[in-house]
């Protein structure tokens, strides 16, 4: 399954469990996300970094896997090499 299908069936489970709002995302605790039986350890590890895309304002960014230029810059600065939207 590709990067963003992934991206959106965390995004989707998320709605289904009545978190559907970007406030209730990032304010989700690590017990509150533990207690969803129906979420993979690596859709866990999605949730987590949509978590701090929203604290980044990078949504879109997120669910389309698209890095901005300044983003690009920045890590080239870090010396980092992108490999997909993870934070």
């Amino acid at each position: 399954m590709g990067m963003e299908k992934q991206r959106m069936k965390v995004l989707n489970k998320l709605i289904d469990h009545g978190v559907d709002a970007e406030k209730k995302i990032t304010d989700l605790s690590i017990t509150e996300i533990l207690s969803m039986d129906d979420i993979s350890k690596q859709e866990m590890i999605i949730l987590a970094e949509l978590q701090n895309a929203i604290r980044k304002h990078k949504v879109i960014e997120f669910l389309s896997d698209v890095k901005s230029d300044a983003d690009e810059r920045e890590d080239e600065a870090n010396g980092k090499e992108f490999t997909g939207y993870g934070y």
